[in-house]
């Protein structure tokens, strides 16, 4: 029986100052639909062929262009745990995929806790996300982000047809837009101080798919007891143990706060 052979071709060279390579795939010499990504010659992910990779350096300058003209400021402030930090962008252990994050100055007030609301722009040379924003808002009291449901912005095969200046007032609209969504955020923090935190709800914190890493002591209880604590105390609970734990990545923590916001919905969850 002849041994099966996988070999890769002549690789696309495009991104190469980013040391991104993207190579062709083929079994026993004949081609394959698939290609490989390589970043300094080691493997970041096998895609399809139609798969346009677009550099995270790329999409952060892009960021940072379209949160300029959209009145936002870049956040390098925020704490970073079980994530890489770089000036305002938090990134994944093996930096393949990225968040760039940017605030408004001016800060909210809920139940006397001040916070920022803010948009995060994101971006993956692993095929994790496209590239796109979402809306965060960040806690000062604890030093605590929470990262909202996420939106493409479209494939990124425009970036090149209709030139980088569009893409960034492109960006710079969806931002103005995702942002006007932040007052909601605002009136749901506010409901959330008002109301007590009932068993009903407990019971869905408790059964739900988040770890039980993240959830407070409280709710670990048999009989939990919910004397004098209101959903926001809970949600803040929540949120602060899910970011600031070390062992885990941006990509668990995003996929936390979207379990988290299924039993806790909020109007930016629809995103």
């Amino acid at each position: 029986m002849a041994t099966a052979k996988i070999s890769f071709g002549e690789p696309n060279r495009t991104w190469e100052k980013y040391q991104l390579l993207q190579a062709p795939i083929f079994f026993n010499a004949a081609p394959t639909k698939y290609k490989a990504i390589l970043r300094e010659n080691k493997l970041v992910t096998i895609t399809g062929r139609d798969y346009y990779l677009f550099p995270n350096e790329e999409a952060l300058k892009i960021g940072d262009e379209a949160a300029k003209l959209a009145g936002l400021e870049p956040f390098e402030k925020i704490n970073a745990y079980g994530m890489k930090k770089v000036g305002h962008a938090l990134l994944n252990e093996q930096e393949t995929q990225m968040r760039a994050m940017y605030i408004l100055e001016n800060r909210a007030a809920i139940d006397g806790e001040e916070l920022n609301i803010g948009v995060n722009v994101f971006n993956s040379i692993d095929k994790s996300t496209a590239f796109g924003c979402s809306l965060f808002s960040y806690r000062y009291i604890c030093g605590n982000g929470v990262i909202y449901g996420q939106e493409e912005i479209f494939t990124i095969r425009r970036i090149h047809s209709s030139g980088f200046q569009q893409i960034i007032e492109d960006l710079k609209a969806k931002i103005l837009a995702v942002m006007e969504r932040g007052i909601d955020i605002l009136d749901a923090y506010n409901q959330m101080a008002q109301q007590e935190l009932n068993e009903e709800l407990a019971e869905k914190l408790k059964r739900s798919r988040l770890s039980k890493k993240v959830l407070p002591d409280y709710l670990k209880e048999e009989e939990a007891h919910l004397q004098d604590l209101t959903v926001w105390t809970t949600y803040n609970d929540i949120t602060e143990l899910i970011w600031h734990n070390r062992a885990s990545d941006l990509k668990t923590k995003t996929h936390q706060f979207q379990v988290l916001h299924q039993v806790i919905p909020l109007e930016a969850r629809q995103l």
